[in-house]
């Protein structure tokens, strides 16, 4: 799915003419990539059958193997090279997405601090990649990785979205100035649409590593 949304509002204070660029990037890297998934469906369901596609454990390899089999073996490089720009582009707002409320004020002030040549928030990036690799430990399979950064992901996506309306609608914040300003709708439906997504696995799999993640993220 399409994450650089995230990105662009984390590098905000770092992009040139960001009133007219977020917005162009926006509408452009989300028709580039709702494209390129179409295509790829239309392709899966072209070269295969519903009973292949339901059967595989990895779609695109399975479908090279059968359209190119001479080349299946490039796609798994194709997508470590995707995890790579990722996990490149979680690791460049990781570090702003704590360096920027330390600048405010609102976490402690030497995760604030950048390196003196190069400008970047050295000591936030520090703090991202030991708590990372501190959760690790606590994690027995990729699978259970996988769903706790999902689910602490929407967590947080809930309460984003859940303070931009109560912004809004504020009298006290209502008539602030904002450099971009959405229709309001479009923070409904996310918010709908996050809480889908967070009471999902809770409803359908309900699991106390699922309740932990709440202590985790109260801490």
């Amino acid at each position: 799915s399409y994450g650089g949304g995230t990105t662009m509002v984390a590098v905000y204070d770092e992009v040139k003419y960001p009133r007219r660029n977020i917005i162009l990037g926006y509408i452009i890297s989300i028709c580039i990539v709702a494209s390129v998934y179409l295509l790829a469906n239309i392709s899966y369901f072209t070269a295969m059958t519903p009973e292949e596609l339901l059967a595989s454990d990895a779609v695109a390899t399975t479908w090279a193997e059968v359209v190119m089999p001479s080349f299946s073996w490039i796609m798994p490089i194709f997508v470590a090279m995707s995890v790579f720009g990722a996990q490149n582009g979680a690791t460049f707002t990781a570090g702003r997405d704590i360096f920027i409320p330390a600048r405010e004020g609102h976490l402690p002030s030497i995760f604030s601090m950048v390196q003196i040549d190069r400008l970047t928030p050295i000591t936030a990036l520090t703090f991202y990649g030991a708590f990372s690799t501190f959760v690790l430990f606590f994690t027995d399979t990729v699978e259970q990785l996988l769903y706790w950064t999902s689910f602490i992901s929407n967590l947080f996506a809930l309460l984003k979205y859940s303070m931009l309306i109560y912004m809004r609608l504020s009298p006290k914040w209502k008539n602030i100035d904002r450099p971009i300003k959405p229709p309001i709708v479009i923070y409904i439906l996310m918010l709908i649409i996050t809480l889908y997504f967070i009471m999902g696995p809770l409803i359908t799999n309900p699991s106390w590593e699922y309740f932990s993640v709440f202590v985790v993220a109260a801490l």
